[in-house]
């Protein structure tokens, strides 16, 4: 893999003994592999601390990275890298979270346009616990990228020595003794209700790995550990999208994940939605043992609805009950409004007036009118605009038939 900074290429590979190696390059890389005399450095990645000029932690890394602000205190800390080298695919500018929330601690780190976007964002929104503050939010902060969760896993710019890197993460050699939750296995994952041990929704993941740890009871999350009980066993399943799963004596069945190859119909789907996406298939069928079916079908998108040219019948029923009817003389399509319950609702709406629904009782249509034909549909004739612009039928009373 292979990055760029400046004038020079960075990356990444192994050798073929398997060996990693960096290299750095003025020009193409797959030139300077045929000829090794192109590559400015060709080296054995090493480990080193990074300079810390804030607060006292360090931490190893093979990168060569720039920690351009750092934030600690009581366990956690909160910092801005950018890394210098950082291989092709890999963005070089993040900010890096280390933190309590409600007694669990919780890892991520955020990718930022700029450096300058990182620091704003830190000092005008502080440090936040939760990766959810930003996905959360309505409007982006200036600069964000994306978020990722580590959970219990290193993230790949902390990559030492010749540690392999699965995606955003640095191989998990720690999670790998768990028989069940092994790396690369698939499982139906069930979703909780906030705040309850039940079923939301279930999702499709690949495991990185399990530890099973014994767990002290505590009377709160930031409470007491009550030695008078016998420690928890708890099971902490990572996932590859830096979520984890943590499963004890007190998890319902039904909350436990399920490994896919349990349920084979949903391999089946899965297999056969790729299709659909890919273009080979535009339906499927997947049969049950039960003799239920799951069908799934593309659907082609329906043509632009609009109404000719002519006079319409309508009947309101308003949000207080009422019901206003009446013709609607001389209606035109037009692109705002292309048919004439789009045309009685921009009215009524202008008029603060809410709607519960429109019935087309009668229609006459113009031989030969006008008809909308979609987005370029032209200029609009300032005649039609001007009916277009003129109430249906009265809608400042509440009679029960305005005809």
């Amino acid at each position: 893999m292979t990055g760029l900074s400046g004038a020079y290429r960075y990356g990444e590979g192994r050798t073929a003994d398997g060996q990693l190696v960096s290299f750095t390059t003025g020009g193409d890389v797959d030139e300077a592999i045929e000829k090794l005399g192109a590559f400015k450095s060709l080296r054995i990645p090493t480990s080193k601390e990074m300079t810390v000029e804030h607060g006292s932690f360090g931490r190893y890394s093979r990168y060569d990275i720039d920690k351009v602000e750092y934030y600690g205190g009581e366990g956690g800390y909160f910092e801005v890298l950018n890394i210098k080298d950082a291989p092709e695919g890999r963005h070089p500018i993040v900010s890096h979270s280390h933190g309590l929330s409600y007694g669990e601690w919780v890892d991520y780190f955020v990718e930022w346009e700029t450096v300058k976007d990182a620091l704003t964002h830190l000092h005008d929104h502080g440090t936040p616990n939760l990766p959810s503050y930003f996905t959360e939010e309505k409007e982006p902060f200036k600069g964000y990228m994306r978020t990722v969760e580590l959970g219990m896993l290193t993230p790949w710019f902390y990559a030492t020595g010749d540690a392999e890197t699965v995606g955003d993460f640095v191989f998990p050699e720690n999670l790998g003794g768990d028989p069940v939750y092994t790396f690369g296995r698939q499982f139906m994952v069930p979703i909780s209700a906030a705040y309850k041990n039940e079923v939301a929704h279930v999702a499709v993941k690949t495991a990185m790995g399990a530890i099973t740890q014994q767990v002290p009871v505590r009377s709160s999350p930031y409470g007491y550990t009550d030695n008078t009980k016998p420690a928890n066993i708890v099971r902490t399943v990572q996932w590859s999208d830096g979520t984890m799963t943590k499963i004890d004596a007190n998890t319902p069945a039904s909350m436990v994940p399920r490994p896919i190859e349990q349920a084979p119909w949903v391999v089946d789907v899965v297999s056969q939605v790729q299709k659909v996406m890919a273009g080979t298939a535009l339906n499927f069928t997947v049969n049950f043992a039960d003799g239920g079916k799951f069908v799934g079908k593309y659907i082609e998108p329906q043509e632009s609805v609009s109404n000719a040219e002519g006079d319409y019948n309508a009947k309101v029923q308003l949000a207080d009950g009422s019901i206003k009817a009446g013709w609607v003389y001389g209606f035109v399509p037009t692109p705002e409004t292309p048919t004439v319950t789009a045309y009685i609702e921009k009215h009524y709406k202008e008029q603060g007036v809410d709607i519960i629904t429109i019935e087309i009782v009668e229609q006459k249509t113009k031989a030969g009118g006008k008809k909308w034909k979609g987005l370029y549909y032209g200029s609009i004739d300032p005649a039609d605009q001007a009916v277009q612009d003129r109430p249906p039928f009265d809608i400042s009373t509440n009679s029960a038939d305005n005809e």
